[in-house]
């Protein structure tokens, strides 16, 4: 029995976190626990989904920069393409002046001149996923999930921005903290030099006539090496070691029984994301997957699992957070464990 890791690391999931899923493959001459496993779920299951889902059914991958749909065309999953043929879409939302709605591109290339009617990093304010698995021949267990649901790309493009208004006061005297159209047109200099510094030494930020004074109108000139961006966010890169290493140690594995290591999320594109990952499991991550379109992809088999369309696989998924009710006395009372698999009930 072959076992695996997928780690979805900077992701707030769930939809949210940094998580990481360490999942057994159940195939072949399995253990003979699993079918009795795999038929105590059957039953469990049926009271929650009693029949395929009909119509068609979309995996979606809500992320906190930009988001991926995906669907199952006969056995494979496919990217759906937005509008303008792109394959992700910024998450952002935003009303104009008429007060009519604008999603993804649009909505964010008007962001500078409408700041305040934009939307943008809302995810954390959503709650977290549950995944309703069917039986199918071959079963992944997810045997732990963990992570930082306050961790994501959104953080990383802060901790940039607020050393570019720190530089530019620096230089030039000036606050631009204040300045929400100045901040809009940092915020997206900000993520440009993100993305692009994960395939360059450095980058040249250049935001002309960012402000202006008694003196005339300034510019916003800086040229960032990787090195240095390594350091502005060393403090949230370094949060993303606890949930991997818990992860292991909910899942009752070492890193010597990990096969292969997984990135999902366009945050681990990020050289220095990929150096702790490998050092934390002895080995470097695979890139056989685009961490862009992973989990609209997965999200997308699961979707073909709900319609009956894919018949190969189970995924008994566990709940990542401690479920439970208030008592007397404004006390919580658990229910269900962290990491119990689901689908699952408990009465008390």
């Amino acid at each position: 029995m072959a076992t695996s890791l997928l780690l979805r690391s900077l992701r707030r999931r769930e939809l949210h976190g940094s998580s990481l899923f360490a999942y057994k493959s159940l195939t072949g001459n399995a253990n003979p626990s699993a079918s009795s496993l795999a038929n105590k779920w059957a039953s469990l299951a049926r009271p929650f989904s009693s029949k395929p889902a009909g119509n068609e059914v979309i995996g979606v991958d809500l992320g906190t920069t930009n988001s991926c749909v995906a669907v199952m065309e006969g056995k494979n999953p496919k990217v759906i393409e937005n509008s303008e043929g792109a394959r992700t879409t910024p998450s952002v939302v935003a009303f104009n002046q008429k007060g009519e709605l604008m999603v993804g591109t649009p909505a964010k290339r008007q962001a500078v001149t409408n700041p305040t009617n934009t939307f943008f990093a809302t995810k954390r304010l959503i709650g977290r996923r549950f995944d309703d698995p069917q039986t199918q021949k071959e079963m992944k267990m997810v045997k732990a999930t963990n992570g930082d649901t306050f961790l994501g790309g959104e953080d990383f493009d802060n901790a940039l921005l607020e050393f570019l208004v720190s530089e530019f006061k620096r230089t030039e005297g000036i606050d631009l903290s204040k300045d929400r159209l100045a901040l809009q047109r940092l915020r997206e200099a900000a993520e440009k030099a993100k993305i692009e510094l994960s395939s360059t030494s450095q980058t040249d930020i250049n935001l002309p006539f960012i402000t202006a004074d008694a003196s005339g109108a300034k510019h916003l000139n800086i040229t960032l090496t990787r090195s240095k961006f390594e350091t502005l966010v060393d403090h949230l890169i370094e949060r993303t070691k606890n949930p991997c290493k818990n992860c292991l140690k909910d899942a009752g594995i070492l890193t010597k029984d990990v096969t292969e290591v997984l990135l999902v999320g366009g945050m681990t594109r990020v050289p220095k994301v990929q150096e702790i990952v490998a050092d934390i499991f002895g080995k470097s991550p695979s890139k056989g997957v685009n961490p862009d379109e992973a989990v609209a992809m997965g999200a997308a088999i699961q979707g073909g699992i709900l319609r009956g369309d894919v018949k190969e696989l189970l995924l008994l998924d566990v709940t990542p957070l401690s479920l439970g009710i208030e008592t007397l006395g404004g006390i919580f009372t658990r229910l269900i464990s962290r990491n119990t698999t689901i689908p699952t009930k408990k009465s008390q």
